[in-house]
Order: structure tokens, then sequence, then C-alpha cells
């Protein structure tokens, strides 16, 4: 099996279009390479109440105390005639992941001193479709 990824990365909330996009072209991908259908886009998130109510810096390791999340386009297959394709595809969706954030930034007005703080102000204020479900319980 042959695999690439690309580290990406996203703030919350996370637009509609944006993941549109994103399903879009993985659709796109794996109808055009059947194999790569094992790809897959991780998006890691984490409960940003935690870090700013209950755990200080020095309580635990904590990847960034911005508002950015991380993300991984990883792509599988197998054939050797696919590198060129698949290998693009990656880099492709990290320039989508990088556009949307320049987006997300120049939309926004991230002044707030404590940025997990703001953070999870602007999870809290999104509408329905972007608030993960560990903020509806």
């Amino acid at each position: 099996m042959r695999g690439t990824m690309k580290g990406c990365v996203f703030n919350l909330p996370i637009r509609e279009e944006f993941v549109q996009r994103l399903l879009e072209s993985y659709k796109d991908l794996t109808e055009r390479v059947p194999d790569s259908a094992r790809s897959v886009l991780q998006f890691d998130l984490f409960d940003p109440t935690v870090v700013a109510t209950k755990a200080s810096n020095t309580d635990m390791a904590f990847h960034s105390r911005g508002y950015h999340f991380n993300a991984a386009a990883e792509v599988f297959w197998h054939s050797t005639e696919h590198d060129v394709r698949c290998r693009q595809w990656a880099r492709d969706i990290a320039a989508i992941f990088k556009a949307e954030l320049k987006r997300d930034e120049k939309a926004s007005n991230k002044s707030d001193p404590d940025p997990v703080m703001m953070l999870v102000k602007d999870i809290l204020s999104a509408r329905p479709f972007c608030i993960p479900s560990w903020t509806l319980a």
C-alpha cells in the first residue's frame, strides 16, 4: 500500500460550504481512483472548555493555545500509476484548508486576550450545524 499525509489546520465553527467542498473533492478522488477509498480526512477536535476552565498550561500536554485545530488529509492507494493524482489531491486539500483559514481570519475579530475562551465563545454562538455534540449536553 502507498500513502501520503498532509497536515492542515482549521477554526471552529466549520462552515457548511467548506465541508461540502471537502466531501465533493473526496468523492471525486475515490471515483477516479477507486483503490483510494481507504483515504480519510481526519479532524482533531477536543473540548476547549476543559482547556479553558479545568486545566492549566502545566496540567497537561496541549498542542496549541490558539484558535485553530489540527486536521489531516491521509491518502492511501495501491498502484504506482496513481501516485501523482493521489499526492496532488492531498496538496489540493491542504490548500483548501489554508484558504479557509485565511478566509476565517479575515472574517473574524479575534481580539480577546484569551484565545481559548474566545474559541469557546465562538463555538457556543455557532449555528446548530456547527456545534459539536459535546456542547449540546
